[in-house]
């Protein structure tokens, strides 16, 4: 390719010598820095600099900006010299009035100060408070200073204070490791206070650090301290969280916490090594992580595809380690229009309350979806045997319109029945639990048996009696013979669901999700003879729809 000419030589008026040159460039950075040091909006960069050292950390005080005297060859009020030592006097037309002028604050307080001490009986060593040092690395770390804290404040449980706990992170973003007083709003109402109240207690408790911060251990300290004026007593029951609405401290929502352990135990089973998710998992049982986790909607969508598989095209999700709230929207309409498919009640529930990470309405489409799945093979379809259950006079039509609560209770009752039980149950609560008052009954008379709670026992037994024994029948302490009875479980690989505390305590939820699992993996009833099969009705047979729909086909 041939080369482009030179461009023509410049007239010979533009053309400037290099001496001239060199003398006008030095003339325009002279007058260039002049005006810069003319502008009284300039500070020197040392001093900016070593205001804002990395190597400290900033502190909830506000940072100091008197420097030295300005420097002399400068009309600059504001310009600083590093070299000089001198405080600095602004002119009078550069000060601030008095009424404007920063007050001053008093020190940092101690979290452990004389007027209240953050240490109680019983509990050593103490927790960083939140971001004192670093931000957590894992979601461990985050549950173990959950656990100290709800140790040392026991009005607390541990999921309130991974709750609060997650609202302090997210509002300080800069890891300070406090809060300012004015961004008190929302978690206060979370706790049930106003944030007047709470601001009040800790100045009057002397926990508000210098520039008005707050910290995690501050706020946990003030609001002990108003449930303490209010009489509530720090041995109320944990199992229940009751947490407020984020705008009116009059509007309280309660979560179970042993159903939340038990749901988030169920996601991290059928969902573990799942490819878009498997890394998130397991989720921590003991705190509020489940409600963060659920935000972008895979969770959720991965959950009813094992429920009910195939429901959810996992193509149309958005995946990744970071969503955009667009793509977390999407995902979530995907998921609240797939569990209303496949019959959860979905009223209330929109993508934004799932990205808000609402609790109890998560945790209450959690429990639906897992229940649609534990449920769904209930059915004569999956077990033609269920026809042994019919009472006498009852047609195989009523049968399929009974819920699937009174048809799991009735195929429970069939094997107590076999196994020359003489009890039956009527719900999973009172039925199957261990009673705390038929065991005070027992100790007041001895010649008496224990009755309620060994059910469970006998119905292990009669499913699975090569593995299971009804020793626990002989069992009087509460906890113990409830954990012999989950080994009974552990043995057949259905100990799911429930624990030694929710048996006795006798969860409705949990106890109905632990005799469905053990219907799916047990169902222990006769497969039916082809005389037997005879006696159906073809027509509910090859009838299409659930029992549910049939159902409601009828009622209609």
């Amino acid at each position: 390719m041939s080369q482009r000419p030179a461009p023509p030589p410049k007239p010979a008026k533009f053309q400037v010598r290099a001496s001239e040159a060199a003398s006008s460039t030095n003339a325009n950075v002279d007058t260039t820095a002049q005006s810069l040091a003319n502008n009284p909006f300039m500070m020197n960069n040392n001093h900016v600099a070593s205001s804002y050292a990395p190597s400290t950390r900033p502190s909830a005080t506000r940072p100091s900006f008197s420097g030295p005297s300005a420097v002399t060859s400068s009309n600059n009020p504001f310009a600083t010299n590093s070299t000089t030592s001198s405080a600095y006097s602004a002119p009078k037309q550069f000060q601030q009035p008095a009424s404007m002028q920063i007050p001053s604050r008093p020190a940092a307080a101690s979290l452990s100060s004389p007027s209240y001490s953050l240490s109680s009986p019983g509990y050593s060593g103490r927790p960083v408070p939140l971001g004192q040092t670093e931000k957590f690395s894992s979601e461990s770390e985050l549950s173990a200073v959950s656990q100290a804290l709800a140790a040392k404040f026991p009005h607390f449980s541990t999921s309130e204070v991974s709750t609060f706990q997650r609202m302090f992170t997210d509002i300080d973003s800069e890891s300070h490791g406090w809060i300012h007083q004015s961004d008190l709003g929302s978690v206060s109402n979370k706790a049930g206070e106003s944030a007047s109240a709470v601001v009040e207690k800790l100045t009057k408790m002397k926990l508000l650090l210098s520039g008005d911060g707050v910290t995690l251990e501050a706020f946990l300290a003030a609001i002990s301290e108003l449930r303490r004026d209010k009489g509530i007593s720090a041995s109320a029951n944990k199992s229940k969280i009751v947490l407020h609405g984020s705008t009116s401290e009059n509007t309280t929502h309660t979560i179970n916490e042993d159903e939340k352990q038990s749901f988030v135990d169920h996601i991290n089973q059928v969902l573990a090594g799942d490819r878009d998710i498997g890394y998130r998992l397991p989720i921590d049982l003991m705190t509020m992580q489940i409600f963060g986790e659920v935000k972008d909607g895979l969770i959720l969508a991965k959950l009813i595809n094992d429920s009910v598989p195939n429901t959810i095209d996992e193509r149309v999700l958005n995946t990744g380690k970071k969503l955009n709230t667009f793509q977390m929207t999407e995902n979530n309409n995907v998921v609240v229009n797939s569990a209303k498919a496949i019959g959860c009640s979905v009223v209330n529930i929109g993508a934004q309350d799932l990205i808000e990470g609402r609790e109890h309405l998560a945790l209450g489409l959690i429990w639906q979806i897992i229940k649609i799945g534990l449920q769904a093979k209930v059915d004569i379809k999956f077990h033609p045997e269920l026809f042994r259950l019919l009472e006498d006079g009852e047609t195989l039509e009523q049968f399929l319109k009974l819920p699937v609560e009174q048809i799991l209770l009735r195929w429970f009752n069939y094997h107590l029945k076999r196994a020359g039980w003489n009890r039956r149950v009527q719900n999973f609560s009172g039925d199957v639990k261990v009673s705390a008052l038929m065991l005070a009954v027992i100790f007041i008379n001895r010649t008496q048996n224990i009755q309620d709670g060994e059910n469970y026992t006998v119905l292990l037994a009669q499913l699975a009696p090569h593995l299971c024994d009804r020793s626990p029948l002989h069992t009087r302490d509460l906890m113990q013979r409830a954990e012999q009875v989950l080994n009974n479980a552990a043995r057949m690989n259905c100990r799911k669901y429930l624990n030694p505390k929710t048996l006795v305590e006798g969860n409705a939820k949990l106890n109905f999700a632990f005799v469905a699992n053990l219907f799916n993996e047990w169902p222990g009833l006769e497969k039916l003879s082809d005389a037997e099969k005879a006696q159906l009705d073809d027509s509910l047979f090859n009838s299409e729809g659930t029992r549910e729909a049939r159902g409601e086909s009828e009622s209609g």
